[in-house]
């Protein structure tokens, strides 16, 4: 099941109602999904606003409509910041009615660069929006790019310097050949990308939607190759 939906016009069905950022065109979309998030959620959001930055970002957050105070926390963030803030809100569990939050929320994301941030993780770096994008704008050779993180618990607490499954490379390039192997070595939140998908057509779109398969991979292999 597939939706035609345009990011500037609300729009509601059966499963869910989607209303758009006041603001119109923006440089970055920010897809952020959540369920059951009521602690981290804010900080996730938080950590979005406090970048310093030129580029224009959009908040584009998918409510899977959680059963604890999540929906709450992320209606207060959109009315207080309509202007950068869309929302995705699931009238039943995406999973429920055989669709998926992040999937239906990613068509919803049009601008030049594109980048995922769960609603249980958060950025540190203030500047990160403004480095990332910038290099992008100056290296048209690049995809995208990426950097390290840090696992914490539920507290706050370092579980360890570098989250172990996405080691510590400096100026290290992955290709086509590490996507087709796989070699997905990076957090899903440090990957700021150009957002090839805005200029495929309809139907392209759909069939890479279709795929069925690891989310991460399936994203990393169209992208480089």
């Amino acid at each position: 099941m597939t939706f035609d939906l345009d990011p500037d016009v609300k729009f509601e069905n059966e499963f869910f109602t989607y209303i758009p950022a006041r603001e119109k065109e923006f440089d970055i979309d920010i897809l952020i999904p959540t369920y059951q998030h009521e602690k981290y959620i804010a900080q996730a959001i938080e950590s979005v606003l406090m970048q310093e930055t030129k580029y224009r970002y959009r908040m584009v957050i998918c409510e899977d409509c959680s059963t604890d105070g999540t929906r709450e926390i992320v209606l207060g963030y959109a009315e207080k910041y309509p202007e950068k803030i869309a929302l995705l809100l699931w009238k039943k569990n995406s999973r429920s009615v055989g669709l998926k939050n992040a999937q239906t929320g990613r068509r919803l994301c049009n601008s030049k660069y594109y980048i995922g941030l769960e609603g249980d993780d958060y950025w540190l770096s203030r500047k990160k929006l403004e480095k990332q994008t910038s290099f992008l704008e100056e290296h048209f050779e690049y995809i995208g790019c990426v950097h390290n993180v840090i696992k914490v618990d539920e507290n706050g607490n370092i579980l360890h310097g570098d989250y172990s499954q996405y080691p510590s490379r400096e100026e290290h390039v992955l290709t086509g050949d590490d996507a087709l192997a796989f070699k997905h070595e990076f957090q899903t939140a440090t990957f700021l990308r150009r957002n090839i998908l805005r200029d495929w057509s309809k139907e392209k779109r759909d069939r890479f939607y279709s795929i069925n398969a690891n989310g991460d991979n399936r994203n990393f292999v169209t992208l480089c190759l």
